[in-house]
């Protein structure tokens, strides 16, 4: 059996990370178990979370993608993104995140990020994952950017502590070299924290 969680397909959105946490480890309690967990980028930090309190949960853990530093991560995708966009008004804003971090203007980055057509090629790998993902956001609530924005600010605190207790069991981390969240100090990050043997480096 395969159940698939999305943050930005949940109609009723959580108020903060320790919420989400809890909505999806209540979920996740009720299939059958052990449960080999799968996550992708941002979902690897409920899945570390929910491992790390109940690690009997699990048999394995498979994290693809994941932001060592999310802050650092969103910095990463918006100035890779400008080298390959013809939008002015998108390189401005980037521009001026170099010359000045302020996270305000990430988040404004990173949403002006997801409208451009690199993003959608570089994340999604093809069109028919893009097309599936774009229908399951049309059945969703428009994306409020202040309440992401408020959501992540709240989170950032928090990811240290959840990655610095790594579960039990066998975790292995999957990351591309090519992906525009992440530089080599996320590998070196990995593999410090699990091994150089459990992280796989893809060249997609």
């Amino acid at each position: 059996k395969h159940e698939l969680f999305d943050l930005s397909a949940d109609k009723s959105q959580p108020k903060n990370f320790s919420e989400l946490c809890n909505r999806y480890e209540k979920e996740l309690s009720q299939l059958n178990k052990p449960i080999v967990g799968w996550a992708h980028s941002f979902g690897c930090d409920p899945l570390l979370a929910i491992a790390t309190k109940q690690p009997d949960l699990f048999s394995e853990i498979h994290l693809i993608s994941p932001i060592s530093n999310l802050q650092n991560g969103f910095v990463n995708l918006c100035f890779s993104l400008a080298t390959k966009s013809n939008n002015p008004g998108f390189i401005e804003k980037v521009e001026k995140l170099r010359e000045r971090y302020e996270p305000n203007e990430l988040w404004d980055c990173v949403f002006a990020a997801a409208q451009e057509p690199a993003f959608a090629r570089s994340y999604f790998f093809t069109q028919e994952n893009f097309d599936r993902w774009m229908k399951i956001q049309n059945e969703c609530p428009p994306m409020d950017a202040e309440y992401w924005a408020q959501f992540l600010m709240e989170y950032l605190p928090v990811q240290n502590e959840n990655y610095s207790k790594m579960p039990k069991g066998p975790t292995k981390v999957y990351l591309g070299k090519h992906d525009p969240y992440l530089n080599e100090s996320d590998i070196v990050f990995w593999q410090n924290q699990i091994g150089t043997e459990k992280t796989i480096v893809c060249e997609n």
